[in-house]
This record gives structure tokens, sequence and C-alpha cells, in this order.
């Protein structure tokens, strides 16, 4: 519904003068004592209530209610600097594959819990999760050069007339594949992003920074999507849910070591796990933070406040801090 351009000076967040032509998401403001809303009503007006609390939402906050509340650079600066209404939608939807990735990590922590009551095919169930996993992982990274493209093409300038003019001549590509790789599989490297796309010397870097875990990923997708393969070889063990790293699928990612194996075959699952889903959520910040150092974005729509993320599987991706620090191994 569209809302009265007066009818936003009513939400105490907003600073009016900044909104310029971006979209306004609304969400719940906790100003430190209460929750606050504005929802739109008749005629594009807005009505403010006061929720009692809020269970699966983005919210704005100087920090975080919860600490399972999660501050994701990438979903605070969009929503405060880029949400241009040729993306929100696309941003929207990489918001909610974030929550989608921490659901698919609570349900196999489920299943690990349950496993004696799930029987001989608790691993085909977790082998479904994985492959889940590494399609939404996969997708992530097209929603978000889907966004950086949109921006490069319809919303910056360059001040050099000849920076400018091979903007202009050559769009990004809106797959992630297209940009950072050549001929499909070899990854290129930033000299030529920057000479290929002109692209600002930070985000060449950014892209090629990431574009060995995007092409690892990218393969175990493809297999499975495209190929006769899946996703097989989960092991149970009263430890935890283990691969062999030599495996079709795993193979590409060289993480594992000593501590991880659970015998010389097999090791734990929860290194691979942490991996492939901090490293899609940080290629977006990073990448992000990247294009903003060197191209000005507007000021934020709502000074002084971040974005949080609040689902009722954060705590399963909070769990994943302490095997990225190497302080936990198994379940």
């Amino acid at each position: 519904m569209k809302i009265k351009p007066e009818e936003l000076k009513k939400i105490t967040y907003l600073d009016n003068n900044s909104i310029g032509d971006r979209a306004v998401l609304l969400m719940p403001l906790w100003d430190g004592e209460e929750w606050k809303q504005w929802l739109p009503i008749n005629n594009g007006e807005l009505a403010e209530i006061k929720p009692v609390d809020i269970v699966h939402s983005d919210y704005l906050a100087k920090d975080a209610v919860k600490e399972t509340d999660l501050w994701i650079p990438f979903v605070d600066f969009i929503w405060q600097r880029g949400n241009w209404p040729e993306i929100y939608k696309i941003n929207h939807a990489i918001c909610e594959d974030f929550h989608n990735l921490a659901t698919s990590i609570a349900k196999i922590n489920y299943f690990f819990r349950n496993r004696e009551s799930i029987g001989g095919k608790v691993s085909s169930f977790v082998e479904t999760e994985i492959e889940y996993i590494v399609t939404l992982a996969r997708s992530i990274f097209d929603l978000l050069q889907e966004t950086i493209a949109k921006i490069w093409k319809n919303r910056i300038s360059f001040l050099d007339p000849e920076t400018e003019k091979m903007r202009k001549q050559r769009n990004l590509p809106e797959t992630f594949s297209k940009i950072v790789l050549r001929n499909k599989q070899d990854i290129k490297t930033a000299d030529e992003l920057q000479n290929e796309y002109g692209l600002p010397t930070n985000l060449a870097a950014a892209y090629y920074s990431c574009a060995g875990f995007f092409n690892a990923l990218r393969k175990v997708r493809d297999n499975i999507v495209h190929g006769s393969g899946s996703v097989s070889g989960v092991f149970d063990t009263e430890k935890g849910f283990c691969v062999s790293p030599n495996s079709k699928g795993f193979c590409d990612f060289d993480i594992w070591d000593e501590s991880h194996k659970y015998n010389e075959n097999i090791s734990s699952l929860l290194p691979w796990l942490t991996h492939v889903v901090f490293n899609t959520i940080n290629a977006c910040s990073e990448i992000m933070s990247a294009f903003s150092q060197q191209i000005q974005f507007p000021e934020e729509m709502a000074p002084g406040y971040k974005v949080f993320i609040r689902g009722l599987n954060n705590e399963a991706l909070i769990s994943l801090i302490d095997v990225a620090k190497g302080e936990k191994v198994w379940w």
C-alpha cells in the first residue's frame, strides 16, 4: 500500500529529508523501553500501535534487545542507504533466505537430538537438508549480484568521463557466476574484473576473494540440480553427523583439520555447515561494503539506529560461532 509522504513524518525513527526516492519498509522500533510499529490503514494513512513483543521480524534499535538478535551489515546497509524500489523485493528475499539458513541448521540439530527415535533414516534427512542449504546459498549469490547490477546500472555515475563511459557501455551481469568466472569454470583475477567492467579496485578485490568459495559451492549445487549425483554419505555417530572430506561434494572445501576427525575416513559435518553459512552471509556484507567505499550512497534513513534480525531459529546460527572459532567440533 502506498503511503502519503506527509504520513511518514509520524514515524519517529525516519529522517524524512534523506528518504528521496527510496522505498521505506516499515518495521518495529525498540525505543529502549517499548515496541512501536506504524501500519498502513485506509487512504494511505499510518496508525501507530505498540506490540507486546515480536517473534519473527527485522526491527530498528540502538542496541540488540536479545542476545540472539542478529546484526548483519548487509541487511542494515541496504535498508538504511540503498533500498530503492527496483531492489527492495530482492533484498527482502535475501533476508528471508538468511532466516531459512538458520532454520536448516536448527533442523539438523533437531535430527541429531532425536536420532534414536528417528532411526536409520536420519542420515537421509540430513543429506536432503544439506542439498537445500547448498541450493539456497547458491541462490543468495545470484540475488546479491542482481542487487549490485541494478545499482550499477540505475543509481550511480562516475565523475571521470572515461570511467563513466565504460560503465554505460558494460552493464554488470545479474548472475554471480558470469561476473567472477571465465568460461564457466576459471576464476577471473581482480585485474580482469577491473579491465572488463571498470569496477572500483575494492569491489573487484572483494569479488575475487569470494570467488573461490562460490565456485566450490556452485560445483556441488550444479551436480545436485543438473547432474545425476546428490549429496550422500552422511554418517550418524554418537558424537555427531560426519562426512568424508574426500567424497564428491565435499572435496572442494579444504576446511577440515585433525581435530575434526572421527576416524581416518570421516570428519564432523559441523565445520562444513559453518563454512557454508557464514561465508555466504559474509560475502553479501563484504561485497556491499567494498561497493559503498568507492560509491557515494544516500544518507541513512534512520540515523542512530541499526537494523536487527529476530527469528525463531537465530540460536542455531549463533551456535555456529563457536565452531568457527574452533571451540566446538561436535554436537
